[in-house]
């Protein structure tokens, strides 16, 4: 509310030194319609994520600003050591937040990993940028639609059906190490034409 009044105490000061003229008006009455927008989708989404995680432990060490990102600047050995904390100190599940508008959630035990996500994925925040690219699919669909379709795949998974499989994987395997074995120590591995064989 105190943003608000002192953009728009801001505007009249502009609207005093570029004169009073129509256009100069409604250029900056969208231009706050705009602003007032965006600060209710960014009030919105933060409502949303603080709701989402609500009760679920967190880093002591956040700051007023930054949430924890500022535990990850830097060294990338004090990062990891920052998430080795986080999982002594909660074994089962913790929330970082990057800034205070983006929370991500860790998730360190299996038990508490079925608790969340259950069997059955939910539409949540985690696939929702997905949803343009993957559509209603396995990974992203929920109900029934879902249930059936899994239902149709998993045959096709079963282990009986992929054993005749392991002697071809074997072999894929015993490539790989031969081209890998042909690199020195200190070498780098490009990885990816070495998979792709």
């Amino acid at each position: 509310c105190v943003l608000i009044i002192a953009y728009l105490a801001k505007m009249e000061a502009v609207l005093k030194v570029l004169g009073g003229s129509i256009m100069v008006r409604l250029l900056l009455a969208v231009l706050t319609v705009l602003v007032v927008y965006a600060l209710g989708k960014l009030a919105s989404h933060y409502w949303r994520m603080h709701q989402t995680f609500r009760g679920l432990p967190y880093h002591p060490n956040i700051h007023w600003l930054w949430g924890h990102a500022h535990l990850f600047f830097g060294d990338r050995d004090d990062s990891l050591k920052h998430m080795i904390e986080c999982t002594k100190l909660y074994p089962k599940s913790h929330v970082l937040y990057l800034g205070h508008l983006f929370g991500i959630l860790f998730v360190h035990h299996p038990d508490t990993a079925r608790a969340y996500f259950g069997s059955e994925p939910k539409l949540d925040v985690f696939y929702y940028p997905l949803m343009p690219w993957l559509g209603d699919s396995l990974l992203t669909g929920s109900g029934p639609k879902w249930y059936r379709t899994r239902h149709l795949l998993t045959p096709a998974f079963h282990f009986d059906i992929l054993k005749p499989y392991v002697k071809v994987y074997c072999e894929c395997v015993d490539i790989l190490l031969e081209k890998w074995s042909k690199v020195g120590k200190d070498d780098t591995v490009e990885l990816f034409q070495s998979c792709s064989m």
